[in-house]
């Protein structure tokens, strides 16, 4: 591999600076210029007493990732919500790959054969994984391939635990489960038929494959994933058997469609759960529903709440992220930041001629008032790139972390 000059600078040279970075994000900066520049930060930084470690100020509020060029898909960039403007760092893509979502700061990748690989996006470090054997190849459509992987959250940083990390996944047009222990070749698929537990006191079977799966998380402090269907009940699933996976919370409104969009989110503390209903309205606009759930250990359910208290969310194909609104500058206690492709029909005054402009829009709403506001991060995209990938939210981690 061929270095650019900086690669060849003396490490007493380096060393002096990148003990002098406060910033995360001028280290992942350091890290990133070239492989011996990140194997310096990595040394560097493991051999710090871990007492000594904190002097990193906490990682900043999550980057939106976005196409690089309004008529590009070949790479993308990193808009901060704290500075509002996009980063100069561009990170390549391979034709035909897709992202699927982010998990500690790792991004979910696959192609038009099926293969799943993790991808750190500043040390450019490439985890592959097996192909998801269920999933049907991907048809070219004209506006790209069709792909059925929908989301994937990671239970732990591979960076820190590469032996020892299990990714969960949303796939397939019905939405099933499936997970991946790092090591392993095959993948394991939850069964579409669970037994009811006695919450109802009428145990039952049901058929998720109906429903399928809108969302998952990882439960650090329980140790087990959390997955959401579309009638709202939530599965307990622990990966080191198929046999501990257990029913929580009844449906709160069975056999209805509740939302457009549904997401699960665990509080800063990882004391409360969220169910978060994106609702739509005929002007285009959205508004959301917060939903905590009460009594998890005796009789689970959804309760309706008014306010996230001093916490921001951060919703989308990403691992929702929360966070504690007043440590950071760029967001607001008690709202949601979703982000999405927009597509709206416009008239061309000079020849009266309708055309749609394609964007990226970033949306704040404020649980508390109701309030809705808008951005946009990227003007213009060219319509010529068919299907316009979806921004990511990524959490801005060390990348010897």
């Amino acid at each position: 591999m061929e270095y650019s000059g900086w690669a060849w600078l003396p490490d007493d040279l380096l060393e002096p600076i990148l003990n002098n970075l406060a910033s995360i994000v001028d280290s992942i900066r350091f890290g990133a210029v070239c492989t011996p520049w990140h194997s310096l930060a990595v040394k560097s930084f493991q051999r710090l007493p871990v007492n000594q470690r904190p002097h990193l100020q906490p990682p900043p509020l999550p980057w939106l990732m976005v196409l690089s060029k309004p008529n590009s898909k070949d790479s993308r960039s990193f808009y901060s919500i704290t500075h509002q403007k996009l980063s100069k760092f561009h990170l390549p893509v391979p034709p035909d790959t897709r992202y699927c979502g982010s998990s500690h700061g790792w991004l979910i990748t696959t192609d038009e054969t099926n293969a799943v690989s993790l991808l750190h996006p500043f040390s450019r470090q490439v985890i592959r994984l097996p192909p998801l054997t269920r999933l049907k190849i991907p048809q070219r459509t004209v506006y790209g391939f069709e792909y059925h992987l929908h989301k994937g959250v990671l239970s732990a940083n591979p960076t820190t635990n590469p032996d020892d990390f299990v990714l969960m996944v949303i796939y397939g047009h019905d939405k099933g489960l499936a997970f991946i222990k790092s090591g392993d070749q095959n993948w394991a698929y939850i069964d579409s038929m669970v037994m009811k537990d006695d919450v109802l006191d009428s145990p039952y079977f049901l058929d998720l494959s109906l429903f399928g799966f809108e969302d998952v998380i990882y439960q650090e402090r329980e140790l087990q994933f959390y997955a959401l269907s579309y009638d709202s009940q939530v599965l307990a699933i622990k990966t080191s058997g198929i046999g501990n996976m257990v029913k929580v919370v009844p449906p709160y409104n069975f056999g209805f469609v509740p939302a457009f969009k549904l997401y699960l989110v665990e509080s800063p503390e990882g004391r409360d759960l969220w169910q978060i209903e994106k609702v739509s309205f005929y002007d285009k606009s959205s508004g959301f529903k917060v939903f905590v759930m009460v009594d998890r250990e005796t009789k689970p359910e959804w309760v309706e709440v008014n306010s996230l208290g001093d916490v921001a969310l951060f919703l989308g194909d990403n691992d929702s992220i929360a966070v504690t609104a007043s440590r950071f500058s760029g967001c607001r206690p008690s709202c949601i930041y979703v982000a999405s492709t927009d597509d709206t029909l416009e008239m061309n005054m000079e020849d009266e001629r309708e055309s749609f402009r394609y964007r990226y829009k970033l949306c704040e709403f404020n649980v508390e008032t109701g309030s809705y506001a808008e951005k946009w991060v990227l003007d213009n995209l060219d319509p010529s790139l068919g299907l316009i990938p979806s921004p990511v939210w990524i959490e801005c981690l060390p990348i010897f972390n």
